[in-house]
């Protein structure tokens, strides 16, 4: 079985800030998508992690430049 909905934390002891990734309801991670999590949006880059500081990122097939703070909120 598979936890889903949920999010998974890659600290590895090099970063002073671990970086996240999510699993959704279907066992896939979240990857090249925005997802509205518990009030809040998060974009997930191509390499699976949740998004921190400035990145651009599409919405509605246009690329934008987003801030995340530190645990991926979109500001």
């Amino acid at each position: 079985h598979y936890v889903t909905n949920c999010w998974h934390s890659t600290r590895n002891g090099h970063n002073q800030y671990p970086t996240w990734t999510y699993s959704k309801a279907d066992g896939t991670r979240a990857e090249n998508e925005w997802l509205w999590i518990n009030g809040a949006w998060y974009y997930f880059d191509g390499s699976i992690m949740v998004a921190n500081g400035w990145h651009y990122a599409p919405w509605n097939g246009e690329y934008r430049e987003y801030y995340f703070d530190v645990n991926g909120h979109c500001l």
